[in-house]
């Protein structure tokens, strides 16, 4: 954001910055935080866990809670324990019954395709966590996206994470859905055809009851897309027009009175060289700067909307470059409060978290340029 110095004081509070955004840096929960999900909590407030310890795929970490309160966040908590697996990618799924669930996935230092997924549950909005249970016990399995619960149905995006010639690459991963109509009693997985290399499905319910998904490719070329008539059954994932580095995506439908299917995303809208060509995952693109783009044709096309962080923001805070020999501001969760504001949390250089809130206001006046 221009105008904007990021100074390292991890104090939780909001603050305001010349684009009328509010940014505040949560307190870190270790050495390295990365993955965020920000959720409503039942009791109202937002709420935001991520994993952190020494380094990811290590055995001390763990997911983390925090919870904004007047416009500072919490000191975050542990919430999972040490079992001697590396916790990430946790999802908070607030439950029709004032119940909050935690959803994350637990491997061991084999990596990613040993991954299980967990479940904690909270009654009190975060104050206090039940033991963990085995969600998904099928050995490789991840999830990164909100639920969907509509209809008496909960349908929750996962994809699967192979090993190829005795180790995990990322070029075999491939998209599901898990669909629940028993308050997730039982589930039933239907795979999205052809989505090896598409994965972070992010699922958004549009103004007909149809559905379209977006994805992260694992060949750093391009925001990858399908549709769906029920939430269940998908296409095969076809390209967009934006550009993506293997990072994670964010997206919500946002209405406007101009495009009632109007889309936003954050995401890192970096690929690969044209001249990189490539049969599998590509990994080590920069993932800076993190922008705020929308689409008016259902993800097809997309237009920039704001920079939120750039190379240049990067710089004038102090950030060295981490894994790969970049600075890494990445991995974005986007939740849109009705009447109050679209609010974002993102790696911060897997020093901390940081959260921006753009108010409606301001997104209505970005899109008007």
């Amino acid at each position: 954001m221009k105008g904007t110095s990021h100074i390292m004081t991890a104090q939780g509070i909001l603050q305001h910055t010349a684009d009328g955004v509010e940014t505040a840096i949560l307190p870190p929960g270790g050495s390295e935080n990365h993955a965020s999900f920000i959720a409503t909590l039942p009791d109202g407030r937002l709420g935001c866990v991520w994993f952190a310890g020494s380094r990811e795929g290590n055995q001390d970490v763990c997911i983390w809670f925090s919870r904004l309160d007047g416009g500072r966040w919490s000191e975050p908590v542990k919430v999972s324990a040490e079992d001697g697996t590396s916790h990430q990618n946790p999802v908070l799924v607030p439950l029709p019954n004032g119940e909050l669930e935690l959803l994350y996935t637990a491997q061991d230092l084999s990596g990613q395709a040993s991954a299980v997924v967990l479940r904690q549950t909270s009654s009190d909005s975060g104050a206090t966590w039940s033991e963990a249970t085995t969600f998904v016990d099928e050995v490789g399995s991840f999830i990164r996206q909100p639920e969907l619960l509509l209809d008496g149905r909960r349908i929750l995006p996962i994809f699967h994470c192979p090993p190829r010639e005795g180790s995990w690459h990322g070029d075999a991963d491939s998209s599901s859905v898990l669909v629940s109509t028993d308050d997730g009693q039982s589930w039933t997985s239907t795979p999205v055809p052809d989505s090896d290399g598409s994965v972070h499905m992010v699922i958004l319910q549009l103004s007909d009851t149809s559905f379209v998904a977006l994805y992260r490719s694992r060949a750093a070329d391009v925001v990858r897309r399908s549709t769906s008539a029920d939430g269940e059954h998908w296409s095969a994932p076809e390209a967009t027009d934006l550009p993506n580095n293997n990072s994670s995506i964010t997206a919500i439908r946002y209405p406007t009175p101009d495009a009632p299917d109007r889309l936003l995303l954050v995401g890192n809208p970096v690929g690969r060289a044209p001249e990189q060509e490539s049969e599998g995952a590509v990994w080590g693109l920069p993932r800076v700067p993190l922008t705020l783009l929308t689409s008016v044709d259902l993800g097809r096309t997309w237009t920039t909307v704001l920079d939120l962080e750039t190379q240049a923001d990067a710089d004038a805070a102090g950030l060295q470059p981490r894994r790969h020999g970049h600075v890494e501001i990445s991995y974005p969760l986007m939740v849109h409060v009705p009447g109050d504001a679209v609010h974002v949390t993102y790696t911060w250089n897997r020093e901390a978290i940081k959260h921006a809130r753009l108010p409606e206001p301001v997104i209505a006046s970005l899109l008007a340029r």
